[in-house]
């Protein structure tokens, strides 16, 4: 079964009309990810907390090279079938205490920090980056 393709690429997978063989679109479109999956991951900043996975930015910085092209086919595959997993929409939101703040019944005295998947992190970085690349091409905005 052959499928046709939008013209503008979403996601840096190609939108389709009718898939064929998902394996078989998964595998021509994981070229685009694994170029473009690699900067984001090496955007991530050392030293930051540990998210809900309790991978270390540095460590995935790391195996980046040997897990790129399976972490481009995955999201290859979220974003053709449009699937979201569970453990990429959880997070842990903890309260930090400012210091030096003379009034702690005050919202403004308090901090929030989200501790997320680190693959949400890659992901998310990586949607901005298409959207961005968009909205420059198109000029979306003056």
């Amino acid at each position: 079964m052959s499928y046709s393709r939008l013209k503008f690429p979403f996601f840096g997978v190609f939108c389709a009309s009718r898939l064929g063989s998902l394996a078989d679109s998964v595998v021509e479109h994981v070229i685009i990810l694994i170029k473009e999956i690699n900067k984001p991951i090496k955007s991530l900043l050392n030293g930051k907390a540990l998210g809900l996975d309790n991978i270390l930015n540095k460590v995935l910085k790391v195996i980046a090279l040997v897990i790129t092209k399976d972490l481009a086919k995955a999201a290859s595959y979220f974003f053709i079938n449009r699937i979201i997993s569970k453990s990429l929409k959880e997070f842990i939101m903890v309260v930090l205490r400012k210091e030096g703040k003379k009034n702690y019944s005050l919202l403004s005295s308090y901090r929030l920090i989200t501790l997320k998947n680190i693959l949400t992190k890659v992901l998310k970085k990586y949607i901005a980056n298409i959207i961005s690349k968009a909205v420059e091409k198109y000029r979306l905005f003056p």
